[in-house]
C-alpha cells in the first residue's frame, strides 16, 4: 500500500489516542462519524459551523476544558451557558502544553 494512503487513513486514529502526560485529566471523548447527508448534522450558516447534539448536558458535568489550541471556544461556551442556564459548568481552556 501507498505510505500517503495508510497516512490518509490513520489521521483520524489521533483524535482517539492522548499522549500519557495527559492521563491526570480523565477525559472522555466521544467521536461520531456520520455522512455528510445525514438528518442529525445541524449546519450553523452565522457561526460557519457543523455539529451533532449527541446527548442532553448532565449535572455531574463539573467543567470542560478546550484545547490549547482550539479556535472559536468562547462562542460555544457562550452557547452551553445559554442553553442550560441551570448548570454550573465552567468551561475554559487548558493552557497545557502540546508535546
Amino acid at each position: 500500500m501507498d505510505s500517503k494512503f495508510i497516512s490518509e487513513l490513520l489521521i483520524n486514529l489521533r483524535y482517539l489516542t492522548k499522549h500519557a502526560t495527559f492521563k491526570e485529566e480523565q477525559e472522555c471523548r466521544i467521536i461520531q462519524i456520520k455522512q455528510l447527508g445525514d438528518e442529525n448534522i445541524i449546519i450553523s450558516k452565522e457561526c460557519d459551523q457543523m455539529y451533532i447534539e449527541y446527548m442532553e448536558m448532565q449535572k455531574h458535568i463539573e467543567r470542560i476544558y478546550f484545547a490549547p489550541k482550539a479556535t472559536g471556544f468562547e462562542l460555544y461556551r457562550d452557547i452551553l451557558k445559554h442553553k442550560h442556564q441551570d448548570l454550573d459548568i465552567k468551561c475554559e481552556q487548558s493552557n497545557l502544553p502540546f508535546l
